[in-house]
């Protein structure tokens, strides 16, 4: 708390002290060294400037929350050419985008913003970055020590209060998803695709209207391995989620990405969990589903980047379930991550392979619009970028939380098993839930 107050202060006192400027960009940057442990979310909780995002590294290498905005954008290219034009400085634009980039009619539509503010932690280092945009008629040295002066520095954590999940509509429901897995296995058989990835939501309306930085607080506590992400729009209303999988990451011109696909649960016991990723690792059936995932990334990278290097096959363990992951890393000819979006999203893990003839199927199909699940979260700047899927996902209106999850569909598929399996997906929020009631 005690870092909180003195790096507001810093950014205030400096913020005062300059003079008016003229049309144009400016960013400042503030560094404190924290003496005892900072929760982000618990501090987020507080504040009411919105948009408000929180993203957190699957490694624990950094997290982040931002409060209000500076600039919006529609898409990457707009970000990406904004942030080109600033090239003197370091912008960090955040942004999530729709699984299906042709389905223009989106009630939600890709969504990138230049923070007005951005808290980083880092080990032991918290810094703040304030983003200026001066325009004509507009003084944003004024509009950003208003925002800094409603931001709360005391906070305390709580416990997410009693909620009860009072209805759970499935969509498709059981019967309907064993007709669309026997549909889907038999275009597989006609060659129409080699694996298609179907998905279920489960639209839950609660007891109470919750906030989405509630639920992502106790999502963390208990799952881990996972990239966990928030996007809030207002105190009620917000997507949220708890990845395992990176799209892709950008360290100057190198490029990794992955392949995560083939799953099992995770087993009771320790012991039990070892057995079980062994089986993942030998599984025929698995095993070919994640090559798809290679082979369609490796065809999508292949003449467009150099030095293309596939990993061997390793278990990513979680708390519900395990997955075969291969990484997959390679040298871009310049910086574009909008190029990189493009080649990959969405992969064979969230779609299918080839990506074309299973994403006609899941439109004609699929009876519910993805949105932003499946799509990706992440942010760009000149440096370096991430993205990650948007898997483990929620959105949040109110009293009603979608939740989605999906499973990969490939010949010998069995409709049971793969029920079971969406359903454990989505226990990793509803859990949340379970725990309480």
């Amino acid at each position: 708390m005690k870092a909180l107050v003195e790096i507001i202060s810093q950014a205030q006192a400096t913020l005062q002290r300059l003079p008016r400027p003229v049309n144009g960009f400016e960013q400042l940057v503030f560094s404190v060294t924290l003496d005892n442990s900072l929760c982000l979310l618990d501090w987020l909780r507080c504040q009411t400037i919105y948009p408000q995002l929180y993203w957190s590294h699957r490694q624990k290498k950094e997290t982040i929350v931002t409060c209000g905005q500076v600039c919006q954008f529609n898409n990457i290219e707009e970000a990406q050419q904004f942030m080109r034009k600033m090239n003197h400085i370091d912008l960090r634009i955040w942004g999530i985008n729709r699984f299906d980039q042709t389905d223009e009619a989106s009630t939600l539509g890709d969504y990138y913003i230049l923070p007005r503010l951005e808290f980083a932690l880092t080990d032991d280092q918290l810094t703040l970055t304030l983003n200026l945009h001066h325009q004509l008629h507009t003084d944003d040295i004024a509009q950003t020590l208003t925002v800094l002066a409603c931001l709360l520095t005391e906070y305390h954590s709580e416990l997410l209060p009693p909620i009860k999940i009072l209805s759970n509509y499935q969509s498709p429901e059981k019967s309907m998803w064993t007709k669309l897995v026997a549909r889907a296995l038999k275009a597989i058989d006609q060659e129409q695709f080699d694996k298609v990835v179907l998905a279920c939501k489960n639209q839950l309306i609660l007891s109470q209207a919750i906030k989405p930085v509630e639920i992502i607080k106790e999502s963390q506590k208990v799952n881990h391995n996972c990239y966990h992400f928030m996007l809030a729009l207002s105190e009620h209303t917000g997507f949220i989620g708890s990845t395992p999988e990176r799209l892709f990451y950008r360290n100057g011109m190198r490029l990794e990405t992955e392949a995560l696909a083939g799953t099992v649960s995770s087993g009771k016991t320790q012991e039990e969990q070892q057995q079980l990723a062994n089986w993942l690792l030998n599984d025929k059936k698995n095993q070919h589903e994640n090559m798809l995932v290679v082979n369609d990334i490796y065809q999508r990278l292949v003449g467009k980047i150099d030095s293309i290097d596939v990993a061997e096959a390793e278990v990513l363990s979680l708390r519900k379930v395990q997955h075969l992951c291969r990484k997959i890393k390679g040298v871009l000819p310049n910086v574009d991550d909008a190029s990189c979006l493009t080649w990959l999203q969405p992969t064979a893990a969230v779609a299918g392979f080839p990506r074309e003839n299973a994403l006609a199927f899941i439109r004609e199909n699929e009876p519910f619009e993805r949105k932003w699940y499946a799509g990706s979260i992440g942010y760009l700047s000149t440096k370096k970028s991430e993205f990650v899927v948007t898997l483990r996902s929620a959105f949040i209106d109110a009293d009603t939380m979608s939740l989605y999850a999906g499973a990969g569909i490939v010949k010998g598929s069995q409709a049971e098993h793969e029920w079971l399996e969406i359903e454990t997906k989505a226990d990793v929020l509803k859990s949340v839930f379970i725990r309480q009631t």
